[in-house]
């Protein structure tokens, strides 16, 4: 898709584990600091701030209450981070 003549291309929304990972260093926090407020493993916590597991609403809620956010922003970002890639994956199943 152009537009003006240019390659245009939808901007890829942040993963909640962008959000938490400034709101951390914001606050002089760790991650280990973060997985003993939640209960989480260190290695979960680093995997959600790698995007490399799903954010679920019981994590959402433990993380919104240790860092004084909200869960339903948390939320609405993995939402909106997940459309972003099925699209994209369906749109590559079109190309092929």
């Amino acid at each position: 898709m152009t537009r003006r003549g240019r390659s245009y291309r939808p901007a890829v929304p942040g993963s909640p584990g962008e959000l938490i990972r400034e709101r951390l260093f914001r606050r002089g926090r760790t991650q280990a600091w973060l997985a003993e407020q939640t209960g989480l493993s260190v290695k979960h916590v680093s995997q959600l701030l790698t995007g490399r597991v799903t954010l679920t609403a019981p994590v959402a809620v433990a993380i919104a209450t240790a860092l004084r956010i909200s869960a339903r922003r948390l939320m609405m970002m993995q939402v909106e981070y997940d459309l972003h890639y099925a699209r994209a994956v369906l749109a590559e199943k079109e190309l092929a």
